[in-house]
Formats: C-alpha cells, structure tokens, sequence
C-alpha cells in the first residue's frame, strides 16, 4: 500500500488537476475487490471511477461505473459523462469458455463558440452570445455489447461471436452525426 502526493502540472497524469493529484494504492492479494477513487479540479472538474470485481479459478466479472463532470473555463463549455462497463470470463469446461463485455455511455457537452481575438481579450471566459442564449450542446448515448464462446482441443481453436452497437446523438448545431 501506498500514498503519494503529485504537485502541481505531474497530476495532469490522472486527469486535469494541474494544483496536483493524492494517489493512494492499496494491495490485495485477493481476486475480488473494490476500487474508487475521486479527482477534483478547478473549474467544477470532478472525477470519479468505481469498480467491482470478482475471480476464481473459472470465472472473473468485473463491473466498473465512470463519472465525469466539468464546468468548463468558458462559458456553455460544460462537460458531463457517465459510462457503465460489465466484462467477464467463465470456463464452462475444460474445453469451453465464454468471454462477455458490454457498455453503456451517456454524455453532453456544451458548444460555446468561436470568439474574436477583441472578444478574448476582453473576457477569455465569455461564449459566443448564440451559445448561451440556445444552450448549444451535443449529446450521445451509446450501447455495446459481445458475447463470444471459445473452444479449446489441442490445436484447434473455435472463436464464435456476436456484437451489437448502437448510437444516439443529438447535435442540433451543425456536427456531423458519426462524431
């Protein structure tokens, strides 16, 4: 186990907290476990990922939830996401095992706009005033899921897969809907 202080711009490794970052680890010999962890910063910058897990000899799950959040420097400059992440490995036998992932993430993101040079100078914290005024913003939700079933015999190997994606994006601003 560990704790370790980063000063200053060396934190930007865990996230954009250019005052600095607190690291703690702790060991486990266990296969199952807990981790969280939280990252604050400036600007209303907030991180915080949590995990579960679980293994054995035949099987390991894991289930991990990532939340983000950030008032942005500029104006309709927010950003804000949540992803939920599920993986996994069974043996069934000897011979068979099965591997899953699946994922669901949301986010939003403002669009503050392009100021003039004049305009930044003035407040570089300032949005275009279309910005602020429509709530310019993008916003995205996405789902994937696999399964895939493994077979092992000598030296022959089966991999049999499936998978499905799906996005949803609402960008009335002008984007192109496959970014």
């Amino acid at each position: 186990s560990s704790l370790a202080i980063l000063k200053g711009p060396a934190g930007s490794v865990y996230g954009p907290g250019n005052g600095g970052v607190l690291l703690a680890t702790i060991n486990s010999s266990s296969r199952s476990s807990v981790q969280t962890e939280a990252t604050v910063g400036q600007y209303g910058f907030l991180r915080s990922p949590t995990a579960v897990q679980y293994g054995s000899d035949r099987a390991r799950f894991r289930v991990s939830h990532v939340y983000q959040e950030n008032g942005g420097y500029r104006a309709q400059e927010f950003n804000h996401k949540q992803q939920v992440t599920l993986s996994g490995f069974w043996a069934a036998s000897d011979t068979v095992s099965y591997r899953i992932y699946a994922t669901n993430y949301a986010g939003r993101w403002g669009l503050p706009g392009g100021i003039s040079v004049e305009d930044a100078r003035e407040n570089p914290r300032q949005s275009r005033a279309f910005a602020e005024a429509n709530g310019t913003r993008v916003e995205r939700t996405r789902a994937r899921v696999g399964l895939a079933r493994i077979w092992n015999a000598g030296n022959w190997r089966n991999t049999t897969s499936v998978y499905a994606n799906t996005t949803n994006k609402v960008n009335p601003y002008g984007t192109s809907a496959f970014f």
